[in-house]
């Protein structure tokens, strides 16, 4: 479980060499399950880690990757994001899927250290 409402701690993947998640996979997420399908307007996203990260935030139905639509994206992004999916989106499930990943500390690795979901 991700939420414990203190700034100080992190979700984390795991570190790679290369900001291409050392081009063994395409991606690597935080999964966000809303218990049923709501309305999201806004997704702030606050990272742990520097600037330089790609991110989709993809959302749906069912739990697999090819079942969740893009609904925005960011690139380059440094700190924090904040992401609008098209007006209606509604779904229970919303992906923080990072593409890229930002330098932390001569490795590559991915951090959300505070996630808002709001509609």
């Amino acid at each position: 479980m991700t939420v414990d409402d203190d700034p100080e701690t992190a979700w984390r993947t795991e570190r790679y060499t290369t900001a291409d998640l050392g081009r063994l996979k395409r991606g690597v997420g935080l999964l966000v399950d809303l218990g049923r399908p709501r309305a999201v307007s806004r997704v702030d996203v606050l990272f742990g880690t520097g600037g330089g990260a790609s991110l989709q935030l993809r959302a749906g139905n069912t739990v697999s990757l090819s079942g969740l639509s893009t609904v925005g994206t960011a690139n380059n992004a440094s700190y924090g994001v904040t992401l609008h999916p098209p007006p209606g989106t509604k779904a229970r499930y919303w992906l923080v899927w990072f593409t890229r990943l930002p330098s932390a500390g001569g490795v590559y690795r991915g951090e959300v250290a505070a996630l808002a979901l709001s509609g």
